[in-house]
């Protein structure tokens, strides 16, 4: 039985919609920068992004070190720029259709792990031609990002620093996010490229938790591809959650 809710059902979807202060940069094929991430983790696509689409496969453990876990998958979607989305008209994927949530022009799907029985996303857009939007037909067949299992200790002390050492992220990985989440806030980073570990010092651990307490940890590595249509330029991403929790001393 899972003891600690810190991590229940928490969509840990950075959606690179933020213009941060670059730290680090994500190049795409044509050596052209696209990501860029700033001391607090968050991820941001370049500004040339007329819109983006997210295929999340989440995967939240029952236990420290157990292999049992709940799978959500998520897709989400949006039009025009992050400063002002647009509505572009009925979005699917994999034929399922994701909700368009009025006010914000933004779409968004919840589901099981039903979604992406495959590594194949494959998007459809109506378009909306009062927001100069055409329709887009898409199959994304790369991969879901690899690496980033881990298991945690039977307690941590927050006194010292704590190295989280995970599965290696190989292949198109373009980078990798963390979260540490305790019942005190969160503290997020983020790197560049392939990585197996990172570490989190004594003074970001009780930031965000209490001695004696609960503490959870999110590993998600970030992969995208780019596709033109109609002269508007689209963003793929895939990204896979690893969601477990333990507690501190």
């Amino acid at each position: 039985m899972r003891k600690i809710k810190l991590l229940s059902l928490l969509l840990f979807s950075f959606l690179l919609l933020q213009s941060c202060q670059k730290e680090a940069s994500f190049n795409d094929d044509n050596n052209q920068q696209n990501f860029t991430v700033d001391a607090n983790g968050n991820l941001s696509l370049s500004s040339d992004a007329d819109g983006a689409f997210y295929a999340i496969k989440q995967l939240l453990y029952d236990s420290y070190s157990g292999n049992t876990n709940d799978e959500f998958q998520y897709a989400m979607a949006w039009f025009g720029s992050p400063t002002s989305m647009k509505d572009g008209g009925d979005v699917t994927v994999n034929t399922f259709p994701v909700d368009f949530i009025a006010g914000v022009n933004y779409y968004v799907y919840v589901g099981f792990d039903d979604l992406y029985p495959t590594n194949t996303v494959a998007w459809t857009a109506s378009g909306n031609s009062g927001n100069s939007i055409q329709p887009i037909n898409h199959s994304d067949n790369t991969t879901f990002p690899q690496g980033g299992y881990f298991t945690l200790p039977a307690k941590i002390n927050i006194s010292n620093s704590f190295t989280l050492n995970y599965t290696a992220t190989t292949g198109n990985v373009a980078g990798i996010v963390y979260e540490v989440i305790g019942n005190k806030g969160s503290k997020r980073k983020a790197v560049a490229g392939n990585s197996s570990s990172v570490t989190f010092s004594a003074a970001e651990l009780q930031e965000v938790a209490f001695p004696t307490d609960q503490i959870g940890f999110i590993v998600m590595p970030v992969s995208y591809t780019t596709a033109t249509y109609n002269g508007k330029k689209y963003y793929f991403v895939k990204q896979t959650e690893h969601m477990r929790e333990t507690e501190t001393l």
